[in-house]
């Protein structure tokens, strides 16, 4: 049947249903079923256009930051830093104060006691501190502007706050970045981003960064490994006056 003998029909079943009481009564209910059902249609349509204008301005919105570098540029603190290299640990604990910082170094059970200032390293042998090597794998993670200039360089990506009031701020930053921002190198690589967990408490303060520099190393020691940096902060402000040892 074509579409001419169609309409013809429609319209000669519309005529005779007009023709009676009855008749009228379900053109009247078809109508208002077509009218609901196509209302129906657009509610769903501007609802479902609002959930995604949501969904986008979401993704779109500025994380807020709520922590600062005070505490960590004023100099004193305590720290724990866990160098952690294709699954062989480092570990640091010591004290900082006022450019200065003493300090015990585990490997491999192995313990060995440091003392450094103005970039000096001193190791401890038989009661006698020696010029030694910096023991750090990247120390310029221990310079405060570095951190400062890191963070700014990275993209915040995410962030999460915990019960006990912490919040992690998560980071990615290129190789390219680090590179430029630690070793004054200017190269164009196409690897995987860095990553870095900032955890701040209620008070502001930075309490731990964590540092996922598999990327960043792997390029600077031209081998594939993963490398973790962790370094806890603590007791800002309670570290007394350290004397260089004589």
């Amino acid at each position: 049947m074509d579409d001419k003998k169609k309409k013809e029909e429609t319209k000669k079943a519309v005529t005779n249903l007009l023709k009676t009481d009855r008749g009228k009564a379900i053109l009247f209910f078809l109508f208002y079923l077509v009218f609901f059902f196509i209302i129906s249609i657009m509610a769903r349509t501007n609802l479902t256009s609002k959930q995604q204008s949501e969904v986008s301005k979401d993704k779109n919105a500025n994380i807020s930051v709520n922590y600062d570098f005070t505490k960590l540029e004023a100099g004193n603190y305590r720290f724990t830093r866990e160098e952690d290299r294709n699954g062989i640990k480092t570990i640091f604990t010591g004290d900082v104060n006022d450019g200065k910082s003493s300090f015990i170094m585990t490997k491999d059970n192995t313990i060995r006691t440091f003392f450094s200032y103005n970039d000096i390293y001193l190791e401890k042998t038989n009661n006698t501190y020696n010029v030694a090597v910096n023991p750090y794998l990247y120390a310029s993670l221990n310079e405060v502007k570095n951190i400062k200039n890191i963070i700014k360089a990275a993209h915040l990506k995410a962030k999460t706050t915990y019960e006990n009031g912490n919040t992690v701020y998560q980071y990615e930053i290129t190789s390219n970045s680090l590179l430029e921002l630690l070793d004054n190198k200017q190269v164009d690589l196409d690897d995987k981003v860095n990553l870095i967990d900032l955890t701040a408490n209620e008070d502001k303060e930075v309490i731990e960064i964590t540092y996922h520099l598999d990327s960043y190393h792997s390029y600077t020691y031209n081998v594939v490994e993963t490398l973790t940096i962790k370094i806890d902060y603590s007791d800002y402000g309670k570290v007394k006056e350290l004397e260089i040892p004589g």
